[in-house]
């Protein structure tokens, strides 16, 4: 197809501009209507109309995008946070400065922030793309449980792996 129009262009000594500006008004000086050029004329359309589809899919390609930077109460960035949309497996961390940028081709109503040591965040999404996002994570604050240390030997009649050893 393409080979046919750019023979045409060549034969009829036109230049790209005024091939284009002819696919677009059907009215250039070299498409006279005649049967050789009626093939032209279709093959021109199909062109532009391939050309229309073609910068419209890669345009609209993701359909939620989102970024930001991630701190803690005080201010100071948090490096490797989980962040995931809600109810999915795509997800991102974040660099060494607490930014983060995440991208799908799906359509997502929330974003789950989670770090060891911070509150879960669960952020509503407002629109499908959404960039500067300042997101504050509260530490938890857990206390550990009984934590108990022996001294000095330990029985070994109970492991099992000191009677393999011991057959070998």
């Amino acid at each position: 197809m393409f080979f046919y129009l750019w023979i045409f262009i060549i034969k009829n000594k036109a230049t790209v501009t005024a091939f284009l500006s002819g696919c677009a008004m059907h009215s250039a000086q070299f498409l006279k209507p005649s049967r050789r050029n009626g093939l032209a004329i279709f093959y021109m359309k199909a062109f532009l109309a391939v050309f229309i589809a073609l910068l419209t899919t890669i345009v609209g390609v993701a359909q939620t995008k989102i970024g930001g930077k991630v701190v803690d109460e005080e201010g100071n960035p948090i490096p490797y946070v989980n962040v995931i949309f809600s109810d999915s497996h795509e997800g991102t961390i974040t660099d060494e400065h607490g930014k983060f940028y995440l991208e799908s081709e799906q359509h997502y109503n929330a974003v789950e922030f989670s770090f060891l040591g911070y509150e879960t965040e669960t952020i509503p999404l407002r629109s499908s793309t959404t960039r500067d996002m300042k997101i504050v994570l509260k530490e938890k604050n857990e206390d550990l449980g009984e934590v108990a240390i022996y001294s000095g030997k330990t029985s070994k009649k109970n492991n099992p792996a000191i009677d393999i050893l011991r057959k070998i």
